[in-house]
């Protein structure tokens, strides 16, 4: 959950009405503007031209900074995990950048205080399965790599 500059409360997480591997899995958000007393229905949280939409699992995360962070874990192939930053109501988003060349699966992000950002997922040279792999980096170093 995060705050948004609107001093709005946001909750971001995972729509699985679609299933599991083969159907999307995509972030949806549900927001409150009275600090927590009503919350509003399930929005998208993704433009409907985002990069992979039909193909991609994506985990949303808050960032201290009051925006969001998404990786997304290919469907087919399984490979090239990403990662792209978006604004705390998910209007905007960074191009995407590749963490991971290899087969990849399941993600999960968490953010420091110190601006560390750590993501933890399965991969391998060969098949998403054979090893736990941490991507460890800071936001600085994300948010240049959208100005490439």
């Amino acid at each position: 959950m995060i705050r948004t500059p609107e001093d709005n409360a946001l909750i971001v997480l995972q729509d699985r009405q679609g299933g599991d591997w083969g159907k999307p899995i995509l972030p949806v958000a549900v927001r409150s503007t009275d600090g927590g007393e009503n919350w509003g229905s399930p929005q998208a949280l993704l433009p409907p031209n985002f990069p992979r939409m039909n193909d991609c699992i994506f985990k949303p995360t808050g960032l201290e900074d009051k925006r969001l962070l998404l990786s997304q874990v290919p469907g087919p192939g399984r490979k090239n995990l990403t990662l792209s930053i978006g604004s705390p109501d998910g209007a905007s988003w960074s191009p995407i950048t590749i963490i991971d060349p290899d087969p990849t699966a399941y993600s999960d992000i968490c953010m420091l205080p110190n601006n560390q950002c750590l993501v933890v997922y399965e991969s391998g040279r060969k098949t998403s399965r054979n090893d736990l792999r941490l991507a460890a980096f800071n936001l600085e170093w994300l948010l240049a790599q959208e100005k490439q």
